[in-house]
């Protein structure tokens, strides 16, 4: 185990239980010495107390740890092992979690710890843990009126405290029985020892938390809470320049936006920083600023209503809110001001600006401040990104990477059913398609829905009394495919983004990913935007990126039994633009693969990947195309073979013994009537096996017909091999 500035350096793959052990013995001594190096340094026992340096930053460690290697409960054991020390300090620990359920989840973990007992002794009292909720998820007595407000997309932070109109603080008329002020008052008083919140917490000031909380000992950031610090949104440009009140009143505040407005799209017309043009237009920057603040004031107004106003004035007031382009107009401003504030300044704070000018549209990307940019923050997720948390934490923590010497690859079998081209938008046409579009969507989904059939026919006579199936994908594609394979009665379905962190499928049989995660062009674009729009030089795109965002690169695939096969993969030209594509696509793909391979399971679960895509780092047993599968377990046929298949007591600990086991009494008629492959020499430079017929298929049946390379002669074998070796 080391820490490393990369998390691309290759790792050797354990072959025995015994290589498991040892790869989560190291996970856990590196993970435990970092955390009691962070913990017992900060109580100032390990060292005498110094004057810590202007120069010196906290530390961050992400914990790249393989998915089911179990790192939340190291992490719990090692803070239940470390309370007492915690408690020296006076200071709690700060556990984020993306979700409420994985908030419940957690402090089961937590509970179960406590109930062992292993860390209670020398008389020191077990860990404590608490919450710190919003007003809704915290029993506020109008979590209804909270809900109404929220449908309207304003936010309900005034209802708690406020001043009336001589400037008198007043609170809320149900403060004395609220349960969430009475909680919140406990842990304004006396923080338990770790306090569980939701990533939207991390981002901001923290205005709203005690003191207690914004000095946390240490914050725990578990899976990736990224998407909470980084904001995108577009903004019609027509909507910037047109008037937006006709009222007499508002004449002189709809100059200063016409003069504001056409400065900015003009910057924006050409390239320039629209801060700085603010700035020439206004003469000085507090001129600008408060140019930028009107404008704020007259986009979208702050709520009238305060604590002691009725529900229908509150109501009242949000419905006047401005939504839509409004508020986002007023984002510009609010971000333009910002950015003119810090231009004076001359601080290079990293929650920096980027405004760009899309066709017709204004793109905002930004990246928010973190809560507790002075605290040692340890971050749980697998697929963390070193490039992408330097972008957001290089310029407040000292990152260091955690990463296995062993991959946890030897308890799950991942077979590869290809489909090329499978996307949502190929499954699922848009309303103004074309009936040709439409014709082929209605192929691919057949040709899905058929696959899924024979995964579901052969996966049957193996499951266990009460065991299921998971089932992983974008959410409509998994309704549309699933509700034409099968009736679901064996099917576990979660969506891509969801199933992380979720330990509820831990025991299931095995997991299917159908198709790969997407997201549009435009959101690609503006997040890589957020990233690098303050870097002094980007690097250069990939070749064949200035006319299509897209171009495709080689991948080499290992295989279980050590062959190589190289496959082609879609990504983006631009870097940035591929980091954010592999952060949502692959590492989506790969924390859903590992849900069903935690270290504690005793047998082999088994993944089947239908689509195109297979993640970078999965070792894959068995390749298999589409059409090839449904031939071997036709649709038709797969209710009345099952009853055919030959079981075994024992359940099987790889593809291989599936796949033979599945064998029908008309299986050799169907292969022969299978259409035949060339398995020229030519063509078969990079070969898999398919262990049920024998067979050696060439790399050219991993690609649609008309897509296969025109010449795979020896020139091209070298270079997959140089590639390969390079891994």
């Amino acid at each position: 185990m080391s820490a490393r500035r990369s998390n691309r350096a290759r790792v050797l793959a354990p072959t025995s239980d015994a290589d498991l052990r040892q790869a989560v013995t190291a996970a856990q001594g590196a993970l435990n010495a970092w955390l009691r190096d962070v913990i017992v340094g900060a109580t100032g026992r390990s060292r005498p107390p110094r004057k810590k340096a202007a120069a010196e930053l906290p530390s961050l460690l992400l914990a790249a740890l393989d998915t089911g290697l179990g790192k939340t409960t190291m992490t719990a054991r090692a803070l239940a092992r470390l309370v007492g020390e915690i408690r020296a300090t006076g200071r709690p620990v700060v556990y984020l979690v993306d979700s409420y359920a994985r908030m419940s989840e957690l402090e089961a973990v937590f509970a179960a710890i406590e109930a062992d007992g292993l860390y209670n002794a020398m008389g020191v009292a077990p860990l404590t843990t608490g919450r710190w909720t919003g007003l809704a998820r915290g029993g506020c007595l109008r979590g209804d009126l909270i809900e109404r407000v929220a449908a309207l997309g304003q936010s309900a932070s005034g209802l708690c405290t406020g001043r009336d109109a001589e400037g008198a603080p007043v609170t809320c008329r149900h403060a004395a029985q609220c349960p969430l002020r009475a909680s919140r008052e406990r842990l304004a008083e006396r923080a338990p020892d770790v306090v569980f919140m939701v990533h939207r917490f991390a981002r901001g000031d923290g205005g709203e938390l005690p003191d207690a909380l914004k000095r946390p000992l240490l914050t725990v950031l578990d899976e990736r809470p990224l998407a909470q610090l980084v904001g995108i949104a577009r903004l019609d440009r027509a909507v910037l320049l047109r008037p937006r009140s006709s009222r007499p009143e508002h004449a002189d505040t709809e100059a200063l936006r016409r003069r504001a407005a056409a400065a900015v799209d003009a910057a924006l017309g050409c390239g320039d920083d629209p801060a700085r043009a603010l700035v020439r237009a206004f003469g000085d920057a507090r001129s600008a600023q408060a140019a930028c603040h009107a404008l704020r004031a007259h986009c979208a107004p702050k709520p009238s209503f305060g604590p002691n106003a009725t529900d229908e004035q509150i109501l009242s007031a949000a419905k006047r809110q401005a939504t839509g382009a409004a508020a986002e107009e007023r984002r510009l401003w609010t971000l333009l001001q910002g950015r003119i504030a810090r231009l004076e300044r001359g601080d290079a704070r990293h929650e920096c600006l980027s405004v760009t000018l899309d066709g017709t549209h204004v793109e905002l990307a930004w990246r928010e401040g973190y809560t507790w940019a002075e605290t040692p923050t340890l971050v749980l997720d697998a697929t963390a990104d070193l490039d992408e948390y330097d972008r957001h934490f290089g310029g407040t923590h000292d990152i260091q990477l955690l990463t296995p010497d062993r991959r946890l690859i030897g308890n799950q079998a991942v077979v590869w059913v290809h489909i090329g081209g499978l996307t949502k938008s190929s499954l699922i046409p848009q309303v103004d398609a074309s009936d040709d579009e439409r014709a082929k969507a209605a192929a691919m989904k057949a040709l899905v829905a058929d696959a899924l059939a024979s995964i579901d026919a052969l996966m049957a006579p193996h499951l266990a009394e009460g065991q299921r199936l998971l089932a992983v994908g974008a959410k409509a594609v998994v309704q549309e495919t699933l509700a034409e394979a099968f009736d679901g009665a064996r099917w576990d379905c979660r969506w891509y983004g969801g199933q992380r962190g979720c330990d509820a499928h831990r025991t299931a049989a095995g997991v299917v990913l159908i198709g790969r995660p997407e997201l549009p062009q435009s959101a690609y674009r503006a997040y890589a935007r957020a990233w690098t729009h303050d870097l002094s030089e980007l690097d250069a795109p990939r070749p064949g990126g200035n006319s299509f965002p897209y171009t495709t690169e080689p991948r080499a695939l290992e295989m279980r039994d050590g062959a190589t096969l190289t496959s082609r993969v879609s990504v983006r030209c631009d870097a940035w633009e591929a980091l954010c594509q592999r952060q949502y696509r692959e590492n989506e793909m790969l924390q859903a693969l590992g849900r069903t391979r935690p270290l504690r399971r005793e047998a082999t679960s088994l993944a089947w990947i239908v689509g195109d895509v297979v993640p970078e780092g999965v070792v894959v047993d068995l390749v298999i195309r589409a059409e090839d599968l449904i031939a071997l377990v036709p649709r038709a046929a797969a209710d009345a073979d099952t009853a055919a298949v030959h079981r075994t007591a024992q359940r099987p600990s790889a593809p291989t013994a599936i796949v033979d086991l599945s064998a029908v009494a008309n299986e050799k008629a169907r292969r022969a009537a299978a259409p035949a492959r060339d398995n020229s020499p030519d063509r078969a430079a990079c070969v898999v096996p398919f262990t049920a017929a024998r067979r050696r298929w060439s790399a050219a049946a991993l690609w649609e017909d008309g897509d296969a390379p025109a010449d795979r002669g020896a020139a091209e074998t070298r270079d997959e091999a140089a590639f390969s070796a390079s891994k």
